[in-house]
């Protein structure tokens, strides 16, 4: 759904008077607009159907092998720890050009989202690992005696906690203080780390990642 939201950007927001009069004056564009909303919703509804669909598989599914719902969950968290640290941090820090921060290249620059974004995303990632009605990774972990792992993961987590609540607007963090911005995407990097290597061999979890950063 990111692209969706890339183009709800572009086409919403900025001037409201430009934005309103190009709406007016290009019928095509107000026509992509509503499309956008009809496919984003239909996107939406595609996931719930597949996820009421296959929930009692995916939660029964607690073989140890690539398939194991635990497993899923592991590479899932890795992913979207990964797309927070490189793209919704990365880009804008200037980390793959060598370059100094640009505000314009956060994921959602002109709505002023991106760290709205960061902090949703955040959220999923600590329930997660604590769950709440069930057994999260935390809970793992303390039953095959790693409670000094669990105790690291529970200390990175709570870093990124005090770190986004920390911040303000990101575009305006990026320029006025960009150490509180790499500080936290160095906080993403150690739960990366940590979830790519200790968890899999504390518990056995099976990690399947793609590395085009060569570390």
């Amino acid at each position: 759904l990111i692209s969706p939201f890339i183009s709800f950007e572009f086409l919403l927001f900025g001037d409201v008077a430009m934005i309103l009069d190009l709406l007016a004056s290009y019928p095509r564009r107000l026509m992509y607009l509503n499309q956008l909303v009809a496919y984003t919703d239909s996107m939406v509804q595609e996931f719930l159907t597949k996820w009421n669909d296959e929930q009692a598989d995916y939660e029964s599914a607690l073989e140890i092998g690539v398939y194991g719902s635990q497993n899923k969950i592991a590479n899932s968290m890795i992913k979207s720890i990964e797309f927070a640290r490189r793209f919704r941090l990365g880009v804008a820090l200037g980390d793959f050009q060598g370059g100094e921060p640009d505000p314009e290249l956060l994921e959602a620059f002109r709505s002023e989202f991106s760290l709205e974004f960061l902090k949703a995303n955040f959220e999923e990632i600590r329930l997660a690992f604590f769950a709440v009605q069930e057994i999260g990774f935390h809970d793992y972990l303390l039953a095959v005696d790693q409670a000094e792992l669990a105790d690291e993961f529970t200390q990175v987590l709570s870093n990124i906690d005090a770190q986004l609540l920390d911040l303000d607007i990101l575009k305006d963090e990026l320029i006025q203080n960009p150490d509180k911005v790499r500080a936290l995407r160095n906080e993403y990097e150690t739960l990366s780390r940590l979830l790519k290597l200790d968890l899999p061999n504390a518990t056995g979890v099976v990690v399947i990642f793609f590395v085009c950063d060569k570390d």
